[in-house]
């Protein structure tokens, strides 16, 4: 008989120590970068770093220039987690 898969087991981004760090220290650095960078940061790295703070998940692969509405197509998404495998031609 074959062996039964693992239960599955959540994610827990929240309990992660890079979503501690992110969480801890972003109003900080955030302020930080405002008072002492010649520029500001790009938008999409405050926008990164609080997304991840909702989700849990960084953004795979999204243009700098995108919009936080664009996102991959689903199977896209999919294809990049392993779930769907190309074809073979």
């Amino acid at each position: 008989m074959a062996a039964l898969a693992p239960a599955y087991r959540p994610r827990r981004p929240t309990e992660t120590v890079p979503y501690a760090v992110v969480r801890d220290h972003l109003e900080t650095f955030l302020a930080h970068a405002r008072d002492t960078y010649a520029a500001p940061l790009p938008r999409h790295v405050e926008e990164e770093l609080r997304g991840y703070l909702r989700c849990g998940v960084f953004a795979k692969k999204r243009s700098p220039n995108a919009s936080p509405t664009d996102s991959p197509s689903s199977e896209s998404r999919a294809r990049s987690m392993g779930s769907i495998r190309p074809q073979k031609v």
